[in-house]
C-alpha cells in the first residue's frame, strides 16, 4: 500500500505587514470578506481605530502687527466638535511682510482657546514685501474634552513687521 506524503512547513510563516502579502492573496480575502462578511461592525473589534480627518481652509488674505497671538479679521480656520482623541494635525499658509523691515511670525494652533505653545507653533521668515514665503507643520495633540473640542489658527508677528496671511488650511486626522 502506498501512502500519501505528508509536508512538514521549513518554519512557520509570520507576516508583519499586509505589503508582505501576494496581492492575489489580497484580493482573494477581499472576496471572501464581501460573499460572507463578518458578523459584528468592525468598530468593535477590539484595536480598531477609525482614521478620521476634519480640514478647514480660508483663503482670505488678512493682516496683523501684533506680537501677541491673535484671530485674524476673517478668523480661523476653526474646527469644533471634535472628539477626544489623539490627532495629527498638518497646518499653514502664505504668508508676507506688508510694512516693515523683515521679521520672523509664528502659526499655531489654539486647543480648546489656549494660546499655541512653542513645540506646536510654525515659525515663519518675512523677508520682503514682494516675495510670499509658504510654510507648514505637523504636530500631534490629544484631545480630552467631552462633549466636543475646538482648533484654531491663531496668528503673530515678532518685532516690527506687518504681516499678512492668506489661504490658510488647517487639517486634524484623528488616529486614536
Amino acid at each position: 500500500m502506498s501512502s500519501f506524503p505528508q509536508f512538514q512547513p521549513v518554519s512557520p510563516y509570520k507576516v508583519n505587514a499586509i505589503s508582505e502579502l501576494n496581492p492575489l492573496v489580497l484580493g482573494d480575502i477581499r472576496s471572501f470578506l464581501e460573499q460572507d462578511p463578518p458578523r459584528i461592525p468592525i468598530k468593535q473589534i477590539t484595536g480598531w481605530t477609525q482614521f478620521q480627518a476634519t480640514s478647514g481652509f480660508v483663503a482670505a488674505d488678512e493682516q496683523t502687527s501684533s506680537t501677541t497671538y491673535g484671530a485674524l479679521t476673517t478668523a480661523g480656520p476653526l474646527l469644533d466638535k471634535l472628539a477626544p482623541g489623539q490627532y495629527l494635525l498638518l497646518y499653514g499658509a502664505t504668508c508676507r511682510i506688508i510694512s516693515g523691515t523683515g521679521g520672523n511670525a509664528n502659526i499655531g494652533p489654539s486647543i480648546n482657546g489656549a494660546t499655541p505653545t512653542g513645540a506646536n507653533t510654525c515659525w515663519v521668515g518675512l523677508f520682503s514685501t514682494a516675495a510670499d514665503s509658504s510654510s507648514a507643520m505637523a504636530a500631534t495633540v490629544t484631545l480630552s474634552q467631552d462633549g466636543g473640542n475646538t482648533m484654531e489658527l491663531l496668528y503673530r508677528v515678532q518685532a516690527l513687521p506687518t504681516g499678512s496671511f492668506r489661504n490658510r488650511w488647517l487639517i486634524a486626522l484623528r488616529y486614536a
